[in-house]
């Protein structure tokens, strides 16, 4: 009887929630529940305060409620063991009253409900209500906290068996910047899906679904060198808008030749991880790196296999230099952001290209995102998209 009380109410749950938000792809599927020792394997935000969300819940937007408060979770499974197995799923202890709960008929008006407009999305900034999820692991990124961030899978047309290559990100509602030398084997846009409000690429069990894209045209930089990998990058023009909503939001671009220098940014990407044995990232991994002058990171670069004739092209700048930390192998194409001290982050590179990874005094280098403003304006008002 307990089982069935559980699987009506997270039934009925799931039924007004997808009325209420048209959002039901992201909450309790019940033909999946496991058990677990006295309870279910649920998703994080569906269990508060060890108690499966059920009909008491259902006049509260779950997203307000525990966006505020986000659940910690920690990376390690030593320190938090947990009968369910997924990341991002917790054992939640089942209702112990046998007695059947009836379904409650949802009321129907027909009076035109008030309706509030969301305030404008401006770009740069996370929203709290995509704020859900705590790692307490300072080298990996907290659920929704970059929300620009771009997975770039190739797929040759069909989404099965896509394959991470890049990362990348949403400046425009139809536009990703990314690296150019990310897609220089790509020969259509078919071949390409691009994935936002990813976080842990390897999981399904996130509150809030990733959205996938066709790409329905790449531009990239037309004096790109792929030799040299100098002015190394790109648009990737979708072939739809993409809604802003929790967890999904655009950064802001510098202004034109804005300078960085001295500033401690922040990198994301799925690729290799220096502190973790090189082995690539599921979930999405932060750095914070130092931005260099120019001509001291080509003095840096010189004392490497590059030697004394090694001159670094002004379309780049650096960033690191820090033993063990460092972008790596898979994080090309990923923004490099700088907070411009109210909490808005701003794109100042592209991770580009190194000197293998993590070495002391040894920078990334990274496409200079604001020498190519003006470029990249036009670039995407000759499409007939208009920037803010």
């Amino acid at each position: 009887m307990t089982s069935l009380v559980i699987l009506r109410t997270l039934y009925f749950f799931t039924i007004v929630q997808c009325l209420k938000s048209g959002l039901a792809q992201q909450l309790v599927d019940v033909d999946r529940l496991e058990e677990c020792p006295g309870g279910y394997c649920v998703r994080l935000h569906l269990c508060i305060n060890e108690t499966i969300v059920t009909e008491e819940e259902f006049e509260i937007d779950i997203r307000n409620r525990i966006g505020s408060d986000p659940i910690e979770v920690s990376t390690n499974k030593d320190e938090n063991p947990d009968p369910c197995e997924q990341f991002l799923l917790r054992c939640c202890p089942a209702e112990k009253d046998s007695t059947t709960i009836s379904p409650i008929e949802p009321a129907i008006s027909t009076d035109r409900p008030e309706v509030i407009p969301e305030p404008p999305r401006l770009c740069g900034r996370v929203y709290p209500a995509g704020r859900i999820v705590h790692v307490q692991d300072d080298s990996l990124a907290q659920y929704g906290e970059f929300p620009w961030t771009a997975g770039l899978f190739q797929t040759g047309g069909s989404a099965e068996g896509s394959a991470y290559i890049c990362g990348g990100s949403l400046i425009h509602p139809r536009v990703i910047l990314t690296a150019a030398h990310c897609v220089r084997n790509v020969t259509h846009p078919d071949q390409l899906m691009v994935r936002l409000g990813e976080w842990d690429i390897a999981n399904e069990n996130e509150p809030y679904a990733h959205q996938d894209f066709a790409v329905h045209k790449i531009i990239k930089h037309q004096e790109w060198h792929p030799q040299k990998y100098h002015n190394d990058l790109a648009l990737l023009i979708l072939d739809k808008p993409v809604a802003l909503a929790e967890g999904i939001n655009t950064v802001c671009l510098p202004e034109v030749d804005e300078d960085f220098n001295g500033k401690r940014c922040v990198a994301v990407g799925w690729g290799k991880d220096v502190r973790k044995n090189r082995q690539y990232a599921d979930v999405l991994k932060k750095i914070k790196v130092p931005v260099i002058e120019h001509d001291r990171c080509q003095g840096m670069l010189r004392q490497t296999k590059l030697t004394s004739v090694f001159r670094l092209d002004g379309s780049f700048l650096c960033a690191g230099g820090e033993i063990g930390v460092d972008t790596c192998k898979g994080d090309g194409g990923s923004p490099l952001m700088c907070d411009r001290g109210d909490g808005t982050y701003v794109q100042a590179g592209i991770v580009a290209w190194g000197i293998d990874c993590g070495r002391e005094n040894v920078p990334g280098v990274y496409v200079k995102v604001a020498k190519f403003v003006d470029w990249m304006k036009e670039t995407i008002e000759r499409e007939g998209l208009t920037m803010a």
